[in-house]
């Protein structure tokens, strides 16, 4: 279970690689709590956690993270146009036999994140708020995959 209101992305992060949620802190250097936004209410008042702290420890531990927006869109000026299509099926294809962290909105106004395990097809939610998986509006995967091997010299001679 998450420690505090701030944490469901790195416990969810600690659940999927099978650590306590401490060690993720310790590494990042903070528990998401310092208070930043004073005049916010609730959970966005503190600092919390962004998907970089994410990049950071997958890439401390030769894991990449890919994220892969739920829904495609294109933005121009205060126009917003969502491309349609195959959009669900390409999604589910990403979280088939793959491990991550699901981004979404709870009920529609608060962000939470939860882990994904497609191998057996689990959801951990680290506060145990989605008791419905249709209150859970998902935005976006970080799938979470091992690097291995890569020849980084050779690549880069290859592109440059």
């Amino acid at each position: 279970r998450q420690p505090n209101v701030a944490s469901c992305l790195p416990t969810s992060l600690a659940i999927i690689l099978g650590i306590d949620v401490q060690e993720i802190f310790q590494e990042l250097g903070h528990d998401g709590m310092d208070v930043i936004f004073p005049g916010l209410q609730g959970p966005k008042k503190y600092r919390s956690f962004h998907i970089q702290d994410i990049v950071d420890c997958c890439s401390n531990r030769n894991l990449a993270v890919t994220r892969i927006e739920a829904r495609s869109q294109r933005a121009e000026g205060d126009k917003y146009w969502e491309l349609t299509g195959e959009r669900e099926e390409r999604f589910n294809n990403y979280l088939q036999d793959s491990v991550g962290i699901l981004e979404g909105l709870v009920f529609g106004s608060r962000g939470h994140a939860v882990a994904w395990d497609g191998i057996r097809k689990q959801l951990h939610d680290p506060d145990a708020v989605i008791v419905d998986f249709r209150n859970f509006q998902i935005r976006s995967y970080l799938k979470i995959d091992r690097i291995s091997g890569l020849d980084s010299a050779k690549i880069s001679s290859q592109v440059l």
